[in-house]
């Protein structure tokens, strides 16, 4: 089945969440495009007719498994160094 280009699916377009029940980010089913080529009003009025302009470009996959944990790891050990700064202050 083919996927057709819109602005939801653009490399663009950047997804808008609230906070639901103060414990997790929910998309909001609104956004907006962050390409500077492409003014305000009319990416508005793209995205709200499910439309795409001249610049679409496909949305990047997420990272890899491996390439998460990896990063989660750093994240985790940058947390713990400064665990260790606070608790010697």
């Amino acid at each position: 089945m083919e996927i057709e280009n819109n602005c939801k699916n653009c490399k663009f377009y950047v997804k808008h969440y609230e906070i639901y029940n103060n414990v997790r980010l929910r998309y909001i089913q609104d956004g907006h495009c962050k390409n500077g080529q492409v003014r305000k009003n009319i990416s508005r009025a793209l995205i709200a007719k499910n439309s795409v302009c001249k610049h679409w470009e496909k949305e990047q996959p997420d990272l890899p498994t491996e390439n998460a944990q990896k990063l989660l790891r750093n994240i985790k050990r940058q947390i713990n160094e400064l665990l260790l700064i606070f608790k010697n202050d």
